[in-house]
This record gives C-alpha cells, sequence and structure tokens, in this order.
C-alpha cells in the first residue's frame, strides 16, 4: 500500500529580530488545516531567541509529497 505523505516547511519572523525561521512538519495530509493544531517550538538561527508560534502566523507555507519514505507526523 502506497501511503503518500506531505513534507510542510512554514517560514515565520522571528517575533525578537524579525528575521526568517523556516520549520518543517510532516503529515499524510497536503492542507496546512492537517497541521494547524500542532504547536511549532522554534530556535531562531540569527539571534538564538527561544519561543513557540502558531502555524497561522506563517508568512508562507510550502507543501511537497515525500514519497521515498514512510514519515510520521510528530509534533
Amino acid at each position: 500500500m502506497d501511503v503518500r505523505q506531505y513534507v510542510h516547511t512554514l517560514v515565520f519572523a522571528c517575533p525578537a529580530c524579525n528575521l526568517p525561521m523556516a520549520v518543517c512538519r510532516t503529515s499524510d495530509a497536503k492542507t496546512l488545516n492537517a497541521i494547524a493544531s500542532i504547536p511549532l517550538r522554534t530556535r531562531c538561527s540569527y539571534c538564538d531567541k527561544v519561543g513557540h508560534v502558531a502555524i497561522a502566523a506563517a508568512k508562507r507555507h510550502y507543501v511537497d509529497e515525500w514519497p521515498e519514505a514512510r514519515l510520521s507526523a510528530h509534533p
């Protein structure tokens, strides 16, 4: 059985320095709604600030099918 998996890449503005932060999550669904309830812990690679962001705050959302691996959604 071929189960499709998707990688969601979300780009946020760091709340401390306003520079971009990217976060990736996996899901068996292609839509952003499928991962909307997953809390995201972030660390800015520019200012090193650790925090949490809401998925709704993403400035960009990219999704790619990932057929080569059997991924499971992890928060």
